[in-house]
């Protein structure tokens, strides 16, 4: 499969390649090796080696965002042109459902949507809540139900930046991976030099209120010069 070409191809900006969730299928943008076709919206089967080709889905205005669940694609669409697709203000978002071949709107706000980070937004397995970060900070997290549109803000310490979120299974628990700078003593240059410390911090989804959180040490272990060092920063990471 070639993706299409930089040389100004709209459909470059879309996401351009991920799996459906619980599922082997590969979604891309592209067109299938010694094919003729436009570029186009395509659905890969490695086992099978099967190849489905939507046309008419993609165009200048319409992107793929993400893999909703194992049958619908976040899409959206861009009013102007003349605005970067990243951070065009105004997007109309829709789930387009690959069996039915679908549309239905569904509410997103664009400051919700951030393009380039990894997990632009997760939701909770039912569908009815959807977690990302705050427009303009590093430091807290925005949690809506789609249902009636209430906000629920959790917020680190200032001095935390958040890496990644996700809800439990049951949807009943919200986790944010966040790191803060912090001397570990028995880790080279643990006296002098500053590390990135992970913390794992649980909250409920429904007040924000914190219910359990714990530090990382061990990803530091492998830059400690010798082994007895070690206990050194499991001792940090008991306290």
């Amino acid at each position: 499969i070639l993706a299409p070409s930089f040389r100004g191809d709209h459909l470059t900006l879309t996401r351009q390649m991920f799996f459906l969730p619980h599922s082997h299928r590969v979604v891309l943008a592209g067109t299938p090796y010694k094919s003729r076709e436009e570029a186009a919206l395509l659905i890969w089967t490695p086992e099978t080696k099967a190849i489905k080709r939507i046309p008419n889905l993609l165009d200048e205005h319409t992107y793929i965002a993400d893999a909703w669940d194992r049958d619908s694609l976040l899409c959206y669409r861009r009013k102007s042109l003349s605005e970067p697709p990243a951070r065009a203000t105004g997007r109309a978002f829709f789930l387009y459902n690959l069996t039915t071949f679908h549309s239905r709107p569904i509410e997103l706000r664009d400051c919700e949507f951030r393009f380039h980070a990894d997990h632009p937004i997760v939701r909770s397995t039912d569908g009815g809540r959807i977690a990302g970060r705050t427009d303009g900070s590093e430091s807290s997290v925005d949690i809506r139900d789609l249902r009636d549109n209430s906000v629920v803000t959790i917020k680190t310490q200032s001095n935390f930046s958040i890496v990644n979120y996700r809800f439990s299974r049951d949807g009943n628990r919200f986790v944010i991976l966040s790191v803060y700078r912090q001397l570990v003593r028995g880790t080279e240059d643990g006296t002098r030099c500053l590390s990135d410390v992970p913390l794992i911090s649980v909250y409920d989804p429904d007040s924000g209120r914190l219910l359990f959180e714990r530090q990382i040490l061990d990803y530091i272990k492998p830059y400690a010069k010798k082994y007895y060092k070690l206990p050194a920063a499991e001792n940090v990471s008991v306290k």
